[in-house]
């Protein structure tokens, strides 16, 4: 049960290896660029993941093109996360995929945008916020 809950690749490679990982799996020649970030509660971390597993995944079955540039920033408050590809552009209505994508990130108060790319191609947007740290004293 608890593998359901958070994906073991989070533990052995963080956040950002995980999605490496995906990346080589799918065989995309994917750039990812992140900054340092930290530890990131369980929550935030594990919907980023599978945000971008799932955006990553698309780009492999349906761009129609094999690059993608993947996208991590932590801030003060959240983590923001894009996926984008320069392929054939978004067509026909969403999928579980897209809904299980945009559910994640709404459980957590969070958003999610699927943008067509001026040029072709699909950017999906995540914003995922962090709770509040709480002051020491």
């Amino acid at each position: 049960m608890s593998r359901q809950l958070r994906p073991p690749a989070l533990d052995e490679l963080g956040l950002v290896g995980a999605l490496e990982e995906v990346v080589e799996s799918l065989g995309l020649d994917c750039a990812v660029v992140s900054q340092d970030l930290g530890v990131l509660p369980p929550g935030p971390e594990a919907a980023a993941y599978r945000i971008g597993r799932e955006a990553l995944t698309n780009v492999a079955r349906h761009s129609g093109c094999t690059s993608a540039q993947l996208t991590i920033a932590r801030h003060s408050d959240s983590v923001q996360l894009e996926v984008r590809d320069h392929g054939a552009g978004r067509s026909g209505p969403a999928g579980v995929g897209t809904v299980s994508m945009r559910e994640r990130a709404h459980e957590l108060g969070g958003s999610l945008s699927i943008e067509d790319t001026d040029g072709g191609g699909t950017t999906v947007r995540a914003w995922l916020p962090l709770p509040a740290q709480r002051g020491i004293r």
